[in-house]
């Protein structure tokens, strides 16, 4: 996944982090997450390249262990649950058979 942050209406950074959810189980793994800020964010600003990820990745953990538990306490997701059942054809692809 990755994503641009923003501030002032201009790009501050990049950011991109490989994670691995199961819903079954519930757990979210964030395996990787770097940044990057944009080269004229350093320009404006004077601020200095290196953003520190260790200061962001533990709120971003928390958020996708919340937005996960949301996620599969919803009604939603226990009616799919219910009337649908997974195959796993390989590692990239699940054919999903609802009832």
């Amino acid at each position: 996944a990755g994503s641009w942050a923003a501030g002032d209406q201009r790009s501050l950074a990049y950011f991109e982090a490989d994670l691995v959810t199961n819903l079954s189980s519930q757990q979210a793994t964030l395996n990787r997450f770097t940044g990057m800020a944009d080269p004229e964010f350093i320009k404006w600003s004077g601020k200095s390249k290196r953003i520190s990820v260790n200061l962001i990745q533990p709120s971003l953990e928390a958020l996708l262990k919340t937005s996960l538990l949301q996620i599969t306490q919803s009604s939603v997701f226990k009616i799919f649950r219910q009337n649908a059942n997974l195959k796993e054809l390989n590692a990239e692809t699940f054919l999903i058979e609802l009832k």
